[in-house]
């Protein structure tokens, strides 16, 4: 079995993941909105 360090997996893509964080919190559609 194979284990990842989903810190590391994170900091890899903490940029890209907050901008999309922020967008969603933003704009409010947190249903059936662009990101989800």
């Amino acid at each position: 079995m194979e284990f990842i360090d989903l810190k590391t997996q994170y900091h890899k893509y903490k940029e890209h993941i907050d901008a999309k964080i922020h967008a969603v919190l933003d704009h409010g559609q947190f249903i059936m909105g662009p990101e989800v």
